[in-house]
């Protein structure tokens, strides 16, 4: 029941998407009309002006209020909603650049891959409690995740750690294979610590303790 319902939210963003294109392609095809109609009238000031005008309406601004890539900031905004609706107390400081050394697609998976983890981990703790931090630093990117711990997750920890995250955690050590990186996890106390490292060639990203 819970993948019907993700399922439709997910059509249902895709449809508002097409949507907002849809309008966004008549609202392109409007300022470029008037802009050439300024022209051809030699209003070449006003051209100028409404184009600036129109540029600065349309540039692109973040949900989450620092990320400047649009792909990170809508997939960690959307995802973000759907943990809070489902009882998680969780905050996430992202400042990732438009461009960076890591693939968008690469990033969304690794973003997914520690908050799913951080779910399935603190989901039957008493209080679920996820906080993240994504920052882009000397050419790579770093993403660090801090979660509370169920008891169901300690014990299966001391039971099986190898097995702790399932593959999720092959999936995030494979990736900082892939960039050069690293991938570490620990827990202390009641909290669960991840923080994935993916560099950019031998670019030195060092990170700090959560």
């Amino acid at each position: 029941a819970t993948q019907i319902v993700r399922q439709k939210e997910h059509y249902t963003a895709l449809t508002d998407q097409y949507q907002a294109i849809r309008r966004m392609r008549h609202d392109i095809a409007s300022h470029l009309y008037t802009i050439e109609l300024l022209l051809n009238q030699g209003k070449y000031h006003e051209a100028c002006a409404y184009s600036q005008e129109v540029q600065a309406a349309n540039r692109y601004q973040s949900q989450l209020g620092s990320c400047e890539n649009p792909v990170v900031d809508a997939y960690l905004y959307s995802r973000i909603r759907e943990l809070q609706r489902d009882g998680v107390s969780l905050t996430v400081a992202a400042e990732i650049p438009e461009h960076c050394a890591v693939s968008d697609m690469d990033l969304i998976i690794a973003l997914g891959n520690l908050l799913d983890n951080a779910w399935e981990a603190s989901r039957s703790a008493e209080k679920p409690e996820i906080h993240m931090r994504a920052v882009c630093q000397n050419g790579g990117v770093i993403l660090e995740t801090r979660n509370t711990v169920g008891a169901a997750i300690q014990e299966k920890k001391r039971r099986i750690p190898e097995l702790e995250r399932g593959i999720g955690f092959q999936i995030l050590q494979e990736l900082a294979e892939k960039y050069k990186g690293s991938f570490v996890h620990g827990q202390e106390g009641p909290w669960f610590l991840t923080a994935l490292i993916l560099k950019e060639g031998t670019a030195d990203a060092a990170h700090r303790h959560l």
